[in-house]
């Protein structure tokens, strides 16, 4: 299954060597990474239906993201990488399909 069609890509800043965004290959213009030799996968889902006082929160895997990949890492490279944002579908249960779909998926490559 192709589970790029979920996913909108990145635009990642240029990371410091050692940090964790060093170590990632990111769904961004060159194109969707290579997920068979990684380690880690990390997704985002760009989803507020269904949060109650949480206005904002489809903001934040962009949010987290940021502080995430400039933690330093020293120990042996890593081989992450990050899929990109699960677009909010239609209704909250389409984007759940989709987190599903591509959850499944990663599971059967053992990212999970």
């Amino acid at each position: 299954m192709d589970i790029s069609i979920y996913f909108k890509p990145l635009t990642p800043p240029e990371f410091k060597k050692d940090t964790l965004g060093y170590f990632t290959s990111f769904n961004d213009e060159n194109g969707f990474p290579v997920i068979d030799e990684a380690q880690i996968a990390i997704i985002g889902v760009n989803e507020a239906r269904g949060s109650k006082n949480n206005k904002g929160c489809a903001l934040s895997p962009d949010e987290v993201r940021r502080e995430f990949y400039e933690l330093y890492y020293h120990n042996t490279p890593l081989r992450i990488v990050d899929l990109g944002n699960i677009e909010a579908g239609a209704t909250k249960e389409d984007t759940f399909y989709a987190v599903s779909e591509v959850i499944q998926e990663l599971i059967k490559k053992t990212y999970l």
